[in-house]
């Protein structure tokens, strides 16, 4: 299991402030709030659009003996690239064909982002793409 937790916004400012800012916080077990987790192990975690290396901390709770891993909210998880680039990507996709998009992202993977983020069914059978409205009030709001 994991959470996302503000730790930094790039992975050089998380490596010099994480684990202060992450024993700062103070989680609780998800599972006995009374219970404040405490650090238990650590793995490492890489980035391919930056070609780094980051460490993930991971939590312990005493009574139940339940572990999270806190990723930095600019990671998803499960995920190999950042959330910056991912949203990136799908950004460029509305304009661009998979091809023409600057990543190290394979295209495969682009369009499996695509898939698993932008494209829901409706009722009526038809795609619809979910992600075009956030897309316009983001570039409104720039």
């Amino acid at each position: 299991m994991s959470i996302s937790a503000y730790l930094g916004t790039t992975a050089d400012e998380y490596r010099k402030k994480s684990h202060s800012m992450l024993l700062a916080l103070r989680l609780c077990c998800p599972d006995h709030a009374d219970q404040i987790m405490v650090l238990h192990d650590k793995y490492k975690r890489k980035i391919k659009d930056i070609s780094e290396e980051i460490i993930i901390h991971r939590l312990i709770c005493h009574k139940c003996g339940k572990t999270i891993a806190v990723l930095p909210d600019f990671l998803l998880p499960y995920k190999q690239f950042s959330a910056g680039e991912i949203e990136a990507v799908l950004i460029d996709s509305e304009e661009m064909s998979v091809y023409d998009i600057e990543t190290e992202a394979s295209v495969y993977t682009i369009r499996r982002w695509m898939r698993s983020i932008r494209l829901t069914s409706t009722e009526d059978g038809q795609q619809a793409n979910v992600l075009s409205p956030i897309i316009k009030e983001l570039g409104q709001a720039l």
